[in-house]
């Protein structure tokens, strides 16, 4: 395994980059075109498949060296990989949405329900899933959105991040990303978190949380938890939230792991992205001493590790 030459003749200058840096504007890089796949960890392989391909209908599974694969489409993949103790959240803003036939939904929550798997019907606060209302979680409680659509696929990603801000940097600096929506920030956010705080709103987890106040008192005031969504390709958006606790993240030199969300690059620009990696810095983020950003590439994939311990993969093709 050994680093791609950068070869372009208008190879990038290196510089430092935080959140004092001026905002992004414009339009997304065009580096990334889209989804390409996601991993996610699960207990019990077979109990997985059949969650996934029998009542979602997702199709059949193959065996893989680590776990099963399901195919959603032509270009999109789900890899359950086999852990004894799955990396699950249940409880916070992570969670993974499919695209399905509009004229399937109806019928697929009522063969969920059938099933014994309760749907939900709360509500995000991104503009675009407002009425995308339809949530479960699979056997070992990773959270599933169902989303109305034309076929399958994987309609987008939401993580955990410690820091919002320098999230921001990095999926809109390096990866060239632009915020599509931020929540949060402003006072409306904060005046319908006490509709949820007073039970008359019905909100995603991981989207409020109580704040004790420092007061002799210590009251407790409801909040709305910081969320921004990125977008680098029309229809490829990831969601970045604030949780309510911090959580144990890998080590800041493991680029390669599980759960990872994957991305198919545009041809001709993978090597442009690796520069960008190791030539645009965040103070906040480790290099890898190989390869000299926060990533490693074996062949035409980069394994990378955001700010918030996040596995990303940018694939080729």
């Amino acid at each position: 395994m050994v680093a791609s030459p950068w070869t372009r003749a208008e190879s990038l200058a290196s510089s430092w980059v935080d959140i004092r840096t001026p905002a992004a504007v414009g339009d997304p890089l065009g580096l990334i075109g889209g989804y390409s796949g996601l991993s996610v960890e699960v207990s019990d392989l077979d109990r997985a498949v059949a969650f996934y391909s029998d009542l979602l209908g997702f199709g059949p599974a193959t065996t893989t060296s680590n776990g099963k694969c399901i195919a959603l489409n032509a270009s999109q993949s789900l890899r359950l990989v086999s852990r004894a103790e799955p990396r699950v959240v249940a409880d916070s803003g992570v969670h993974q949405a499919y695209t399905l036939p509009s004229a399937q939904i109806d019928a697929l929550v009522g063969r969920l329900e059938s099933g014994g798997v309760s749907v939900d019907r709360y509500h995000e606060d991104r503009q675009a899933e407002l009425r995308q209302n339809r949530y479960c979680h699979d056997p070992d409680g990773n959270r599933v959105q169902l989303v109305s659509g034309r076929d399958y696929g994987l309609d987008h990603v939401a993580f955990e991040t410690h820091d919002v801000e320098w999230a921001e940097v990095f999926y809109t600096q390096v990866l060239g990303a632009r915020v599509e929506e931020r929540i949060g920030w402003k006072m409306a956010d904060f005046a319908g978190a006490w509709a949820w705080g007073s039970g008359e709103d019905q909100c995603a987890p991981g989207t409020r949380r109580w704040d004790t106040l420092y007061t002799d008192e210590k009251d407790t005031v409801p909040r709305p938890c910081a969320q921004l969504f990125v977008t680098f390709a029309p229809g490829t958006t990831i969601g970045l939230y604030l949780p309510n606790v911090h959580r144990q993240e890998p080590p800041r030199r493991q680029f390669r792991g599980t759960p990872s969300v994957a991305f198919s690059v545009l041809p001709g620009k993978l090597d442009e992205l690796e520069q960008r990696l190791r030539a645009i810095r965040l103070r906040c983020m480790e290099p890898s001493q190989q390869f000299g950003g926060p990533y490693e590439r074996s062949d035409a994939t980069l394994f990378v590790r955001d700010n918030g311990g996040n596995f990303l993969e940018f694939r080729e093709g």
